[in-house]
C-alpha cells in the first residue's frame, strides 16, 4: 500500500465537507438538499463513481467551486467520494 498526503487549500470564506457513499445518485441527493436548505449559499459538489468508466459527477451553482471540487477528488483518486465546497452559506435553514 502507498499512503499519500494530499494537500486541500480551501478557498476564502468556504467550507469544505468530503464524504463518502456507496449511492450513484449521491451527487443529485447533494445538490438537492443544499438549494433547498441553504438557497442563498453558492456552491460547488463533485462525487466520484466507483464503478463502469468512473466518472466524476458533478452538480453546483458555482462553476469556479465545482472545479475546485473535481480538482481535490482527482488529487484524492478514491472512489465513492464527494466532495462539496460551500459559501454563504449561513445561515441554514430547514
Amino acid at each position: 500500500m502507498d499512503i499519500q498526503a494530499v494537500r486541500i487549500e480551501i478557498p476564502d470564506d468556504c467550507n469544505l465537507v468530503l464524504g463518502q457513499a456507496h449511492f450513484i445518485k449521491t451527487a443529485e441527493d447533494l445538490y438537492e438538499i443544499i438549494a433547498t436548505t441553504i438557497p442563498q449559499a453558492q456552491f460547488g459538489l463533485a462525487f466520484s463513481e466507483a464503478s463502469g468508466p468512473c466518472l466524476l459527477r458533478t452538480e453546483g451553482n458555482d462553476s469556479q467551486l465545482i472545479d475546485t471540487c473535481v480538482s481535490y477528488l482527482q488529487a484524492l483518486e478514491q472512489d465513492m467520494c464527494s466532495c462539496i465546497l460551500l459559501k454563504n452559506a449561513f445561515p441554514i435553514t430547514y
